[in-house]
C-alpha cells in the first residue's frame, strides 16, 4: 500500500493550522491554570483516620478562596492547594476539625512557595525550553541542513502549540511534572522526525532515476509508516497501563504523554515532511 500523503498536503497543514489557532485563541481567552511551582501559595497533605467525601470537604472549606482538593493515594488522604497566604494551614486544620469532628487531623507535609521562588522557577522552565529547542536545531543543522531542521522545529512547535491548547482548555494544572511529560513529547516527536528525515535523505542521495522531490518524500514516509505506527502504539499502550493502574499521581502526566504521542505521530507522518516539498532542493 502506497500512500500519497503530498497529494493532500494543504488538507493537512490546513488541519494543522485550525488547530494550532484554536489552541492559541483557548490560551488567550481561558489561560493556563498554574501550579504552585510556578506562583505562590500553600500546598497541604493531610491524612485523617476515617474516609472523606470530597463534596463534603469542599462544601466546608468554600470559605477559603484559590483552592483545590483531591484524593492524595488514598480516600484517607488529601491533598490541598491554596493560592494564598501561609497561614491558611492553620486555618485549614481548624475548620477541618470543627466540620468533620476529626481530633486526629495529621498534616503529611505543608509547603510554602513565596511569589520569588515562584517567578524563579518560570524563568528556569522557560530557559530550559528554549535551551532544548536551540540545541535541537544545532543538532539537526549538523545531522542534516538548515532546511531539515527548520522543518522538524516547526513541527515540533506545532506539537506544543496544540498540547498547551489541550491543557488550558481541559484546566489541567502546569506543574512541574506536566512540563517534564511536555520535554519528554520533545524528545519522542523529534526522534519520529529524524527517522523520516534519515531515510528522505537515503533516498535523495540514492536517486539514479530522476524521481522527483514530492514522489521522495511520499516514498519516504511510506516506508517508515509501520515502523513509526507500531512503536507509537507500543508506547501508548505503557502510558494508557500507566494512566489507569500508576496511581493519582501520574495520572496526568500519562495523560499528556498519552495525548502527546497521538498528536506527535501525526504530526511526523503528515507534517514534518510538508515544508520540504516547498524547496526544489535539499
Amino acid at each position: 500500500m502506497n500512500i500519497n500523503f503530498i497529494k493532500k498536503k494543504y488538507i493537512y497543514l490546513t488541519i494543522s493550522i485550525t488547530l494550532c489557532l484554536i489552541s492559541i485563541l483557548t490560551v488567550m481567552k481561558k489561560n493556563i491554570s498554574l501550579g504552585l511551582e510556578f506562583c505562590s501559595g500553600t500546598e497541604i497533605e493531610i491524612q485523617f483516620t476515617q474516609e472523606i467525601k470530597l463534596d463534603e470537604l469542599k462544601k466546608n472549606l468554600s470559605k477559603i478562596k484559590n483552592i483545590k482538593i483531591n484524593y492524595y493515594g488514598s480516600n484517607k488522604s488529601i491533598q490541598i492547594k491554596t493560592k494564598n497566604k501561609q497561614n491558611d494551614i492553620a486555618e485549614i486544620k481548624n475548620i477541618l476539625k470543627k466540620t468533620l469532628n476529626e481530633k486526629n487531623i495529621k498534616i503529611i507535609n505543608s509547603t510554602y512557595i513565596g511569589s520569588e521562588i515562584g517567578k524563579e522557577t518560570i524563568q528556569k522552565s522557560l530557559s530550559a525550553i528554549i535551551i532544548a529547542i536551540l540545541s535541537m536545531t544545532v543538532y539537526l543543522i549538523t545531522r542534516f541542513n538548515l532546511i531539515f531542521a527548520l522543518s522538524a522545529i516547526m513541527t515540533l512547535i506545532h506539537d506544543i502549540i496544540i498540547i498547551i491548547g489541550i491543557i488550558s482548555l481541559t484546566e489541567i494544572e502546569l506543574n512541574l511534572i506536566i512540563i517534564s511529560a511536555i520535554f519528554t513529547i520533545f524528545g519522542y516527536s523529534i526522534n519520529d522526525t529524524i527517522i523520516i528525515f534519515d531515510r528522505i535523505r537515503e533516498n535523495i542521495k540514492y536517486n539514479k532515476n530522476n524521481i522527483s522531490l514530492s514522489e521522495i518524500i511520499n516514498n519516504s514516509i511510506n516506508k517508515t509508516l509501520s515502523r513509526t505506527i507500531s512503536t507509537s502504539l507500543s508506547t501508548i499502550f505503557v502510558t494508557i497501563t500507566l494512566m489507569f493502574f500508576a496511581g493519582e499521581s501520574l495520572f496526568l502526566f500519562s495523560l499528556i504523554l498519552t495525548l502527546g504521542i497521538i498528536i506527535g505521530t501525526y504530526s511526523s507522518i503528515y507534517i514534518s515532511a510538508i515544508p520540504l516539498t516547498f524547496f526544489k532542493k535539499i
